[in-house]
């Protein structure tokens, strides 16, 4: 203070200028922009402070006193160890408790309505907090208006965007000042830390106030910790060390070693051993809560670092509750496994249940392979028969009914065979059913050889033809026989004279040649067909349309060797290109 007393006595008449220009500035705000040229001169003295840059060398000595002295203010903030630097916790905790007492607007209008001499006149101690005051006061305005923010920090699993100021936040940080630096990503993940924990430390980074209880102070110092925020850490030990010294005697201070413990506080770990006190009483006493792995490590260190000198007891006195401990939770360990096992065992046992119904309905099928091979006289097959478990899925009697093919009544059998006999008569008739489809595929195929050699017979059995094909287009054997007969008929009859018909059928009959494209025989009958009938301009366009020319092309490319596929092939594409 001496030296700025004599540096206002010596630069009085120097300065008489510029204390009427700020003086007037301050008075006259209303007629010039005197008020933003004196804000952006508090930002850049501000920001003089954090940057310390080599211009401020050549200011006046006035200015220079009050910029190292600010500067020192808030590395000596930052850099506060919380065991070294009892007075500087105490002059933070006042900062932050005043704060919140004063009304963030005020603040900028006393500052606007100062002038230079008020200013000058404030001693250092209070000038440096004016300067913290509005510093804070335009952070919390950022943070309240959620404007022009370049940072997203996303929290928790479910990745909840939190928006933030890179400016902000590496001015606050080291951690995010060094990050930032670093690499130019704007996207930062916390996965380990709730959205509500992470905004209440984005709060206090902008505001320096945040609400801190028993439930989230470990989060809360743990992501300080990570963020490098020390006055937040100092800020969390203060707080939860008065909260342990308000409380009774019953209060077990244990549970609170292990949490200082957890997180890292050898603050907050020295008042809970101070409290803590003769640890052989709770050693003897079992308050330990649950003693686990981790909490019976933290406790052999407290022994240790301890003043005790029946160190060793207290070790085998703690060795032997860690075993009764230890017995009870293996005990609820070992049920525990017993009981996953048994509910194994049922898993197992509902899987070999299942499985041999599985085996049963194989047996079943089998069983109607058996029959079936019966009635079509195709002989015994040893190998069916001995795979029948006749006494596990059917009783005798069923067997003998089915066997004289006839259906099984369910009301002259155990009622328990209920469900098993129904399917057994259901299965039975699909069996039957699939039998007189096998007849009428042959006698299908016999009535088309019967009309080939019936001269007498003028009717026309295109229709039945095609509507077999189509019917039965998953088999093969019916679409080959199908397409060879139509080319028997047409060898027989003009079947130009039945036009209409034979372009109904072509779709059927490139229907089977896309279903079997490796069979030859039907790719070269369907060819020779679809060369029999005449094609006018419109036949030809519909052909096209349903993808005629591919069918054959595909049969052209995939039977090279067949000399009536090429020449056909070949001779039925160029009726349609010309």
């Amino acid at each position: 203070m001496d030296s700025k007393s004599n540096s206002e006595s010596e630069s009085e008449s120097n300065n008489e200028n510029n204390e009427n220009q700020f003086e007037n500035e301050f008075e006259n705000e209303n007629e010039t922009d005197s008020e933003n040229d004196n804000e952006n001169q508090f930002e850049n003295e501000n920001e003089n402070q954090f940057e310390n840059q080599s211009e401020n060398e050549n200011e006046n000595e006035n200015e220079t006193d009050f910029e190292n002295e600010n500067e020192n203010e808030f590395e000596n903030e930052n850099e506060t160890d919380s065991e070294s630097n009892n007075e500087n916790e105490n002059e933070n905790e006042n900062e932050f408790e005043n704060e919140n007492e004063i009304d963030n607007e005020n603040k900028l209008k006393n500052i606007k309505q100062m002038n230079k001499n008020q200013l000058y006149e404030m001693p250092l101690e209070e000038y440096n907090k004016f300067l913290v005051d509005e510093f804070l006061a335009h952070q919390k305005l950022i943070y309240q208006t959620q404007k022009d923010y370049d940072f997203f920090i996303y929290a928790g699993k479910e990745q909840k965007k939190i928006l933030c100021h890179q400016l902000t936040l590496n001015s606050r940080s080291p951690f995010m000042y060094i990050r930032n630096h670093s690499q130019k990503n704007p996207h930062f993940f916390l996965p380990d830390f709730e959205p509500e924990i992470v905004e209440k430390v984005i709060h206090f980074i902008y505001t320096a106030e945040i609400e801190i209880n028993n439930n989230n102070f470990e989060k809360i110092y743990q992501l300080a910790h990570l963020f490098i925020l020390t006055t937040l850490k100092i800020k969390i030990e203060k707080e939860i060390e008065n909260f342990i010294k308000k409380q009774t005697k019953d209060f077990n201070p244990l549970e609170y070693y292990f949490k200082s413990c957890d997180i890292g506080s050898r603050y907050l770990m020295s008042v809970c051993q101070k409290l803590i006190g003769d640890i052989g009483n709770f050693i003897e006493k079992d308050k330990f809560g649950t003693l686990d792995d981790k909490n019976f490590v933290k406790i052999i260190k407290l022994i240790y670092s301890s003043d005790a000198k029946n160190k060793t007891k207290l070790f085998l006195d703690l060795a032997e509750k860690f075993n009764k401990s230890y017995e009870k939770t293996r005990k609820e360990e070992k049920e525990k496994q017993e009981k996953e096992e048994q509910e194994e065992k049922e898993e197992e046992k509902e899987k070999e249940k299942k499985e041999k119904k599985e085996r049963k309905h194989e047996s079943i099928e089998n069983f109607f392979i058996f029959v079936n091979d019966l009635k079509e006289n195709k002989g015994i097959q040893p190998d069916l028969i001995y795979s029948f478990e006749f006494n596990s899925f059917l009783p005798f009697e069923v067997l003998i009914t089915i066997l004289n093919n006839k259906l099984v009544d369910i009301n002259e059998i155990n009622q328990k065979k209920a469900k098993q006999i129904k399917e057994l008569n259901d299965r039975l008739n699909e069996i039957k059913k699939s039998i007189q489809d096998d007849k009428e595929k042959k006698t299908f195929q016999k009535s088309l050889e019967d009309y080939l050699n019936d001269k007498t017979k003028d009717t026309f059995p295109f229709d039945q033809v095609l509507e077999k094909i189509s019917f039965y287009k998953q088999d093969e054997r019916i679409q080959e026989t199908g397409i060879s007969v139509l080319n028997q008929l047409s060898d027989k009859i003009n079947i130009n004279k039945f036009r209409d018909k034979n372009l109904r059928g072509i779709p059927i009959i490139l229907e089977a040649m896309k279903g079997f494209e490796d069979n030859e025989n039907i790719q070269e009958k369907s060819i020779l067909y679809l060369n029999k009938i005449n094609f006018d301009l419109n036949d030809i366009q519909e052909f096209k349309n349903i993808n005629g020319n591919l069918s054959i092309e595909t049969a052209l490319n995939k039977f090279t060797n067949n000399e009536n596929i090429q020449n056909l092939g070949k001779k039925l594409l160029s009726k349609f290109n010309n």
